[in-house]
Parts: structure tokens; sequence; C-alpha cells
């Protein structure tokens, strides 16, 4: 069936209280919404050719994540696709790719904070503190477009995206990375495998397909705006816009 638009003010009111980090992706193929907690996921990969909607996927991501009080760091390396979001409060946007490493050093330094004050608190992760009535930290969710051009200027930042994917679930920082072209050669095995949440737009081969989401599915996809989700909770991508 044609799959419904959903307009960004009706997914702006409908999210739900008791996600950490909660975001409408669209509506499926089976009328329902497709809601998912960024925070539980934890982290996510995006991939999308050119023309694919996958930037305006990330900005619907964006509004999302700023509505429920996340911080939100976006790192962008084509420097104006982002740059609506500069004058936000609670987002940092950054282009200029020699900056990268540190602001991820920031990114880790916030982390550590974070476990050192769960644990004076007895807090086991930012969503039982925030539960629990205690001051509540606010999650931070790290944006990366185009991972490959970050990931080709300092192989560094490749190191300090994987700690802070290993451990950031229990502090509530999450990453999500963005690429045109996914291959083996920016997204290694270890990036893999700490990206459970994978969104596929159209991309230019059902390799790239299955790079992202482990099906063909994607290559096929005729429209822009249109896409597959999965995550460790699903069998198999569900089919959204």
């Amino acid at each position: 069936r044609e799959i419904d638009r959903m307009p960004l003010s009706r997914a702006l009111a409908i999210l739900p209280s008791g996600m950490l980090c909660p975001i409408v992706l669209g509506c499926t193929a089976t009328g329902g919404t497709l809601l998912v907690d960024q925070g539980a996921i934890p982290n996510t990969l995006v991939a999308g050719a050119p023309g694919s909607g996958k930037s305006t996927l990330l900005k619907v991501m964006i509004e999302n994540l700023l509505v429920s009080n996340a911080g939100v760091v976006i790192i962008d390396p084509k420097i104006v696709d982002f740059a609506e979001f500069k004058k936000r409060s609670m987002c940092r946007v950054e282009s200029d790719m020699d900056n990268v490493p540190h602001l991820l050093d920031l990114v880790i330094s916030r982390m550590n904070n974070i476990y050192m004050t769960l644990a004076k608190r007895g807090h086991l992760s930012v969503a039982q503190n925030n539960s629990s009535g205690d001051t509540k930290i606010s999650p931070e969710i790290i944006i990366i477009d185009e991972w490959a051009d970050v990931f080709l200027s300092n192989k560094e930042c490749l190191k300090k995206v994987l700690l802070i994917s290993q451990k950031g679930r229990a502090a509530g920082i999450s990453v999500i990375l963005a690429t045109q072209r996914p291959s083996s050669s920016i997204l290694p095995g270890q990036i893999k495998a700490n990206f459970t949440g994978r969104i596929a737009m159209r991309v230019s081969s059902e390799m790239e397909s299955r790079m992202i989401i482990n099906s063909s599915h994607a290559a096929h996809i005729s429209e822009p705006g249109m896409g597959y989700y999965q995550d460790q909770s699903m069998d198999s991508p569900v089919y959204f816009r």
C-alpha cells in the first residue's frame, strides 16, 4: 500500500515520556507509527545515496531529540547542511574537521564524569537516575554526517567513536553515523558490531544495502524519503516513510 506521509508536527506531538530519547521516524507500510528509543539502541548507522532523503531524515531525528531535551552534537563536514541548528539551544554544530578529535574528547570526558556521578548516586544508568527522583542528567546524541569524510580526515576519530559507542549507553550517550557510500573500508567490523540500529535509504547497489540491513531491499527503493529500519529487537527490516 501507499505509505502515508507523517507531518513533523504530528511526530513531535506523539513522542512518549517513558523513553530516554524517543524518535518517530515515520509511518510503516501497515499504517503504524515507527517509534524508536535512540537511548536504548543505542548507536545507529544511516546510509543513503545523494537525493535519498538522508539529510532530511537526520534533521527529523534532531528535532525529535531536541523536543525530548537531549543534547545534540552535530559533525557536519559539508558545512551548510545543518547550519540551521547552530542557534538552537542544546545543540552544537561543528564543521571544521580539525576540531572534531577535540570535540570527541570532550564527549568522552563528559561520559566519564557522568559515570562518576552515577556511581556516587548508586545508579547503573542515566535512565535509572532520571526515573529515581535524583537530579536528571540530559542524554546526548552525537550525529556524524558523511562519516567517510570524518574518518579519512583523521583516523584517530575511529578510536574515539568506537570508545563512545562501546561505553556510552549507560551514560545516556549515543552515536548516529551517516554515510552516502557504505563500504567495509569505512565501516569496519568493530563499527558494525557496536551500531545495532540500522537505517537504509536508497543506496547505489545491493552490496551497499546488505552492508547496512543484510538485505538487498534498499537498492530497489524508488522514491526519496523511503527507507528500511532494523535494530537488535527485529528479525527483519521495517519499511517506512
